[in-house]
Formats: structure tokens, C-alpha cells, sequence
């Protein structure tokens, strides 16, 4: 039973962010930007290692998988979402 108190309450704090994140974007915190080549490539090489390095530990080649397909959706994306910042 304490498997699915578990699981609720994880399930609310994902609820919980996208909210927040969608509060963010309707009030202008959050805008679109777009990054150059160079850095799509620097970000999507970073977050596939990171996920494929899980295979280290864990023994699972899915790992390896997962992290070329993340990283290949990070890569693909010509825009993404950053926070306002304020010039003064």
C-alpha cells in the first residue's frame, strides 16, 4: 500500500510544475529563445551522457537507447523555453 502513497505523491508534484510552469508562461516569466548549432549540440550531447551513463550503474543497454533518443529530441528542437531576464 505505501507503493501507491508513493507513486500519488510524485503524480502531484509533476501537477504541481506544470502548473507552476504554465502560471510562469501566461504571466511572460518564461519566453521562447532560440540557441545557435553549436550549443543544440553541446546540450543534446550532455543530457544523452547523462542518461546513457545510467547504464554503468544499473546494467540495462536500455539506458544507452534511451539516451540517444533523448538526446536526439533535445537536438531537434529549434526552440525551447528560458526565463525572462530583466535588463536594467
Amino acid at each position: 500500500m505505501e507503493e501507491l502513497n508513493v507513486l500519488g505523491s510524485g503524480f502531484i508534484y509533476v501537477l504541481l510544475l506544470f502548473v507552476l510552469y504554465q502560471l510562469a508562461k501566461a504571466k511572460g516569466y518564461i519566453v521562447k529563445v532560440e540557441y545557435s548549432q553549436s550549443k543544440r549540440v553541446f546540450w543534446s550531447l550532455a543530457n544523452a551522457l547523462i542518461i546513457a551513463s545510467m547504464y554503468f550503474i544499473s546494467d540495462n543497454f536500455f539506458f544507452i537507447l534511451l539516451g540517444i533518443f533523448f538526446g536526439y529530441g533535445v537536438y531537434s528542437q529549434k526552440q525551447y523555453y528560458g526565463f525572462k531576464l530583466k535588463k536594467s
